[in-house]
């Protein structure tokens, strides 16, 4: 379950859920931040190498312990500072790319969510939006929503073969994923 906060002035209390364990990157920024919630019989913990906050964008990746399988579940969540300009999104890409290069990311079934704040229906007319799926594909990871959502859901991109419908909430799609009970 991933939450992007959007205030700086984060209420612990608040944001408390009974049995899960919570992750939080604040921001550098007013308004910003990530926070993720881990069902705390997992035993997740944080990626530090790859969690911070810059003045392009929040970030934070956990990992997922996951007993008798080959693998690790990474779970990685965005949210990119609405702002504009070239060099930023440039820079924001740069950032992804060496967060996917990491050995803990490449190691790992990692899926990443998030608030990019990028148009990605301009694809065929902006390279830089090219170069944002360019960067993920050359990693080997697929986007599942391309379009704007609202509230509904945050974009995932996953590993390909790791591909699952959308229909579901994420919470049960992780739940399957990890193959617990829920």
């Amino acid at each position: 379950l991933i939450s992007i906060i959007v205030t700086k002035h984060f209420d612990k209390d608040r944001f408390c859920m009974t049995g899960y364990d919570t992750y939080r990157c604040f921001s550098n920024i007013k308004y910003g931040g990530c926070i993720v919630y881990v069902k705390s019989s997992l035993l997740a913990n944080v990626i530090t190498n790859v969690t911070g906050t810059t003045d392009i964008a929040d970030f934070i990746f956990i990992k997922i312990p996951r007993p008798g399988k080959n693998k690790p579940v990474c779970i990685g969540t965005y949210y990119r500072h609405n702002k504009h300009t070239k060099s930023d999104i440039i820079n924001y890409i740069n950032l992804i790319d060496c967060h996917l290069s990491d050995k803990n990311i490449k190691n790992s079934n990692c899926i990443i969510t998030g608030d990019m704040n990028i148009d990605l229906c301009n694809v065929s007319t902006n390279n830089d939006i090219l170069m944002y799926f360019n960067t993920f594909l050359c990693h080997r990871y697929e986007s599942h929503i391309n379009s704007p959502t609202g509230y509904k859901f945050l974009p995932m991109i996953l590993p390909f073969g790791q591909q699952r419908l959308l229909t579901i909430s994420f919470l049960i799609f992780l739940i399957k994923m990890l193959n617990l009970e829920y």
